[in-house]
């Protein structure tokens, strides 16, 4: 490096080689510098410039002794200056004057004498040979002749450095022996540099994959599944003090907001995370009581200040959440939480069990910001409630935002606070000042009050009846079906469902959908539903699922052309404008009785609403709205991370509460999953996405089953010859079922899997054709279709012989899992005994085994979709009652633990039941059978010993209670 070498021409000495050798910059000072540059004799020096000669140095040894201010030689004195390197090299030039080789003619170059030099102490230096004058011949343009003789005294008086010369050039004898030696030289001369080159190439080499094998050039190129994955990386790679960054600092605070508790656990594990006081500091010392809070607004007022129209456009949202009823005492606040708190409005003695929220949405950009919180005693009473949404309305106006909607649910107390703003069906605004705000139902609120009011009972729109029995005897017709169903995900919850049930959104959206009222028309078709009322409840389910979904439309173009944005000229908007008049000739009938549910009113509001806002926002430049926005999903989605403050709490304390709302403002959280809407997307919420693979093929499929496991062990409940028998009366059958259409549409499915996976001509040609509106089994796959689509769009219909491979398929399916369910390896044993299967067998080795690996594909996905799936009566309970924790019992099993009751139910009232009950089971069931000889005694007791157990605890519960009842009446007869 310069820097770290003495620039004195010659020198080269560092100090890293000598390492008491001091070195000194050149000076700043121009004159001294110009002295410093011709003495140091370097000519490379005289090409940088100032600062760049600031940067070198010159070492002790070519500075006299007065030059230093000490004898340790560490300082040089102001006016201190190298030696003149050409007096040194004159000197030594006259001392070896004596010498004849030192004489060079060079013509037409003339060297000068120099000066001698006096009165100078000098040490040993050994340098080249220089000129201080050199007289050079040029050619005169002008003549031809000897050209002039032109003088350069002086040019750069800067020494020249000459060539050396070789010595013994005269004296070389050339011998054979000398020769080959040279040549030799010159090889290993040629070897040498071909290593020399070879080496660099190495470390060239080593150097680029030093580079490539970097810590930030591995994060870089590693595809993480989220944001929180490669978060939790780089937080544990951290070697250096460096600032946190955003995406480490939200999985900090997700964890920490949680559990603390597992969060200090972590950090216990050595897992580096900030600590608690710098996650609390993030959050910030502001303390957001009811009410608003200024400091807040006013960053929310600097956030939007140079935002665009579109920007500052959105919707407020106002909900209540239950809260515990609990006091406690805060250090910070010197008062009491857990009363009435109503902000500005003041505190009451009353304790508070709803937390009012309020919240600001984006319109037409993705964020969302609570804005507010109050505390009340029950629900919020409708003149506090007016007078609210007009200081939260006025507060956002004052920051410089456009609220255009208010949204809430059919609350009565939000029905009456409206009505004091003046809101009806015809005319769903209102005025705060001079600003016009359009006042909103939540839809999917609207949607759960027309199931609730719809179950059980009848509507009535003019002459005609829309019957909820009809969507019962479906679901019925449906439910007998062994091979395959029509409605796969309607369950007892979606009929009957319970308190808790009713207030679900997606169990209202699953009954009253565009696959249910496909299922109605295809079992009216099918002759199995015989009812009136039956193409009018059709008729009736199909309007509302196209309704709920332009109300929550996401994306401007979707292939579901009512759930497409609302524009000018698209069928959404004539559809909401014929909905109006629909709900208002609709009642409904109970017990005779004719009755206007409020939800109907409900959905004219919200109707009209959104028509007459995006006609007024027409004028603003606005060619589109996404209707999905105009609802309560966001505030929903706020609640949830509320409930999980610390683990699951669905209660929060208003001190919970208040945290939370804190931490949810400073920093926007993930929501809960299971929530009771769809996720939204707005500001950076926090969310691990997984990429879902296709099926996976595990190396079971690769093992080979056991000898005591082989397929040809497995019972067999029906010979080839039956299996035949069966399809031959099917093929002859030719009145054709819900369950026939239906499987036909899973073939439909299946081979659109397939395709899509693998994209494969022989199997188009194969699996798929076109449809057949005089097909009577597609008349599920043409109902399923959007009437306003092309006819050869959606699912394709399968081939008449795939279709029949898929129904033998399943009916072997449904003949043999049941013996198997309990047992490993499933899917492998599965698909082997379809393999054995003739018919099966020759469809997947037809074409030369050219499509093996795709109906092997449709094969696994045949077992996937039909073996987890419910479909037995006796396990809806089961999974009632565990939530899907709980595995259905094997049918052997079942059998077993149902003679164990009858004998339990013959002798509970003696002393001795257990041994009595063991003794009458055992003799009533002499021959029991066990699939596993080996286990078959030890899990057989477990099982019986424990369910008379427990049936005997449960009956001494039952009488005690019925005695302690019996025992009341009797004193107070």
């Amino acid at each position: 490096m310069p820097g770290n070498t003495c620039q004195y021409y010659n020198c080269g000495k560092s100090s890293s080689k000598f390492k008491n050798l001091k070195m000194f910059r050149f000076p700043k000072d121009k004159e001294r510098l110009e002295v410093w540059k011709m003495n140091s004799g370097n000519i490379k020096l005289l090409s940088l410039d100032d600062d760049k000669l600031y940067c070198r140095y010159l070492c002790q040894e070519h500075f006299s002794l007065e030059s230093f201010m000490n004898c340790n030689k560490q300082k040089l004195t102001i006016s201190a200056v190298p030696y003149n390197y050409n007096e040194l090299k004159q000197n030594s030039t006259t001392n070896d004057s004596e010498r004849n080789d030192e004489y060079i003619n060079i013509s037409p170059v003339t060297l000068s004498p120099s000066t001698p030099f006096n009165n100078l102490s000098l040490k040993s230096y050994t340098k080249s040979r220089t000129t201080e004058s050199v007289e050079l011949l040029f050619p005169s343009p002008s003549t031809s002749d000897t050209p002039k003789r032109k003088r350069i005294n002086n040019l750069i008086n800067m020494p020249s450095p000459v060539s050396k010369r070789n010595i013994f050039a005269d004296t070389l004898i050339e011998t054979p022996r000398k020769k080959i030696l040279n040549k030799t030289i010159q090889k290993q001369k040629k070897i040498l540099h071909n290593k020399i080159t070879h080496i660099s190439k190495l470390k060239n080499n080593i150097s680029k994959f030093k580079k490539q094998n970097t810590l930030k050039k591995l994060m870089y190129d590693h595809k993480f599944p989220s944001c929180n994955s490669r978060a939790i990386v780089t937080m544990q790679l951290r070697n250096k003090r460096r600032p946190w960054t955003i995406e480490e600092k939200n999985l900090a605070l997700s964890l920490f907001y949680k559990s603390p508790t597992s969060y200090n656990f972590l950090r216990l594990q050595r897992v580096n995370l900030p600590s608690p006081s710098t996650v609390r500091r993030w959050i910030g010392l502001s303390k957001y009581l009811p009410g608003f809070n200024k400091l807040f607004l006013s960053h929310l007022k600097r956030k939007f200040e140079f935002k665009t129209y579109k920007d500052k456009v959105c919707s407020v949202c106002f909900d209540e959440i239950s809260i515990k009823e609990l006091l406690e005492y805060s250090k910070n606040f010197d008062f009491i939480e857990g009363f009435e708190d109503l902000g500005r409005l003041g505190r009451t003695s009353k304790t508070a069990n709803t937390a009012l929220v309020f919240m600001a949405r984006g319109v037409y950009t993705s964020w969302k910001i609570p804005i507010a919180y109050f505390l009340a005693h029950s629900a919020v009473n409708r003149d506090i409630l007016k007078t609210l949404i007009i200081d939260v309305l006025q507060v956002l106006f004052d920051t410089g935002l456009f609220p255009k909607l208010i949204i809430c649910d059919q609350g009565t107390n939000n029905q009456s606070a409206l009505k004091l703003l003046n809101v009806s069906e015809d005319k769903p605004f209102f005025y705060v000042g001079e600003h016009k705000l359009f006042a909103l139902f939540d839809t999917p609120h609207l949607l759960k009050s027309i199931r609730n009011n719809f179950i059980g009972n009848n509507f009535k729109k003019g002459d005609i009846i829309i019957s909820f029995n009809d969507i019962v005897q479906t679901y019925n017709i449906d439910k007998a079906n062994q091979k395959s169903r029509a409605l796969l995900k309607i369950t007892d919850a979606h009929i009957r469902p319970n308190s808790f049930q009713k207030m679900s959104v997606k169990l209202a959206a699953q009954v009253l959908s565009h696959t249910m009222s496909s299922t109605i028309r295809t079992c009216i078709s099918t002759k199995e539903l015989k009812s009136e009322t039956a193409n009018n409840t059709a008729d009736f389910v199909e309007f509302i699922d196209k309704l709920f979904d332009c109300l929550n439309s996401r994306t401007l173009y979707n292939s579901n052309p009512y759930n497409c944005a609302l524009t000018n000229n698209n069928i959404v908007k004539d559809f909401l404008s014929k909905a109006c008049a629909y709900f208002k000739n609709l009642v409904k009938l109970k017990n005779e009785k004719v009755t206007r549910p409020p939800c109907f009113n409900g959905f004219i509001q919200t109707i009209n609403g959104v028509l007459q806002f995006f006609e007024e926002e027409k004028n603003n430049n606005i060619i589109f709205l996404l209707t999905n926005r105009l609802n309560q999903d966001v505030i929903e989605n706020l609640f949830s991370i509320f409930r999980q403050r610390g683990g699951y709490n669905k209660n929060p304390t208003s001190k919970t509460l208040r945290t939370s709302f804190r931490s949810t403002c400073v920093f926007s959280l993930s929501q809960s999953k299971g929530t009771n809407c769809e996720e939204d997307n707005d500001i950076d919420d926090i969310c691990v996405v997984y990429s879902d693979n296709d099926v996976i093929r595990s190396e079971m499929m690769n093992d080979s089953l056991s000898d005591a496991e082989s397929v040809s062990s497995l019972p067999s409940l029906l010979s080839p010859e039956k299996l035949k028998v069966k399809a031959h009366k099917t093929e002859k059958n030719e009145s054709i079922t819900l369950e026939d259409c239906s499987v036909t549409y899973f073939s439909g499915y299946l081979a659109y899997k397939c395709i899509e996976k693998f994209n494969c001509e022989m199997c188009k040609k194969s699996l798929i054709t076109t449809k057949n509106m005089n097909s009577k089994n597609q008349l599920l796959i043409l109902f399923k279709n959007y009437p306003d689509t092309n006819k050869d769009g959606g699912l394709k219909a399968p081939t008449e012989y795939f279709n029949s491979i898929i129904d033998r398929a399943l009916y072997i399916f449904e003949n043999i899992f049941s013996i198997i369910q309990h047992q490993k390896k499933i899917k492998v044993k599965l698909i082997k005994y379809l393999k054995e299967d003739q018919l099966i067998s020759t469809w997947i080795n037809e074409n030369d085994n050219a499509c093996y690996e795709h109906y092997i594909f449709i094969l696994e996905k045949l077992i996937i979709c039909n073996k987890f799936y419910p479909s037995r009566p006796e396990a809806e309970f089961i999974n009632l009652k565990s939530r899907g924790g709980l595995t259905y019992p094997n049918e052997f099993i079942f059998g077993i633990l149902t003679a164990v009751e009858k004998s339990f139910g013959k002798y509970c009232k003696d002393n001795d039941v257990f041994l009595i009950t063991l003794d009458d089971f055992f003799n009533n069931n002499k021959f029991i059978n066990f699939p596993c000889i080996q286990h078959k005694t030890a899990i057989l007791t477990t099982i019986i010993s424990n369910f008379i157990i427990k049936r005997m605890r449960q009956y001494s519960l039952i009488t005690n209670k019925n005695t302690i009842k019996a025992n009341a009446k009797k004193k107070k007869n």
